[in-house]
């Protein structure tokens, strides 16, 4: 697939073509082919992420990222990718967990959580979030509880609540409660077939009527709401309580739907 874009109405096909694609991978970006400078009819074309880069990444909230290859999207809410220690503390608020000194930490790209978490500053209070990553839950497959998503900024195990989490046997749930409610009103559904000791893409999906969770992009399971889930101020986390059991992330998303989800 290539970006052709002719003659003088180059301007308003790039725009629209931005706009339709915002938010979405667009696939190996760097591996659509080589540029070609001029065709015939004057068009012109960019088939690279350093092409696509140059042209699109001074446009105001939209960012141009080489995840998954390569994508065209608006800029997020909040996003780390890692690439450079130490973890940021402008966006996260590292803790620590069962005793340990060491706290969470950056390197060769990855954020690792080992007994301890990082939570955002940031917190949002819209109906409808959307929070992704790359994660690997058990790399050294060692079991234990680890939790990635939406809560509340100061206690993850306090509604309301959007999550990933593992148990100690290593399943993997999708786990969500709403804020006043009894603890058996918290929905929980065991995810099947997914490595938890290899990288996958994890996405949240928050909508006033229902939680959706998405491993590599496929819907796995979709909680109704009784009404929105969002009802006090919801942060991003990252933990994991498991003594010796690295958790890692490679890159992290808040997407922006008019604010942090």
């Amino acid at each position: 697939m290539n970006i052709a874009v002719t003659g003088r109405h180059w301007r308003q096909t790039v725009w629209i073509m931005l706009m339709l694609a915002a938010g979405l991978g667009w696939g190996d970006l760097a591996g659509w082919g080589k540029d070609v400078a001029a065709q015939s009819g004057g068009s012109w074309t960019h088939t690279s992420l350093a092409e696509l880069g140059a042209a699109c990444s001074t446009r105001t909230g939209v960012r141009v990222t080489d995840m998954a290859g390569g994508e065209v999207r608006l800029t997020a809410g909040t996003e780390d990718y890692f690439t450079t220690p130490p973890v940021d503390e402008a966006i996260w608020w590292p803790m620590l967990y069962n005793g340990v000194s060491q706290g969470p930490f950056v390197s060769n790209g990855e954020l690792t959580i080992n007994s301890n978490a990082v939570v955002t500053w940031r917190t949002d209070m819209q109906t409808r979030q959307s929070v992704e990553a790359r994660l690997n839950w058990a790399p050294d497959g060692l079991t234990g509880v680890a939790d990635w998503g939406l809560s509340d900024p100061y206690n993850v195990a306090t509604a309301p609540m959007a999550l990933f989490i593992t148990d100690h046997l290593n399943n993997l749930y999708a786990n969500d409660w709403q804020a006043g409610t009894p603890i058996s009103a918290l929905q929980r559904t065991l995810i099947s077939g997914v490595d938890v000791t290899q990288y996958h893409h994890f996405r949240i999906e928050v909508w006033p009527e229902r939680v959706e969770y998405y491993v590599d992009g496929v819907l796995r399971v979709s909680h109704a709401q009784p009404g929105p889930l969002v009802s006090s101020p919801m942060a991003y986390w990252v933990l994991s309580t498991g003594v010796q059991r690295r958790f890692l992330a490679d890159w992290v998303r808040c997407n922006l739907f008019g604010g942090c989800g």
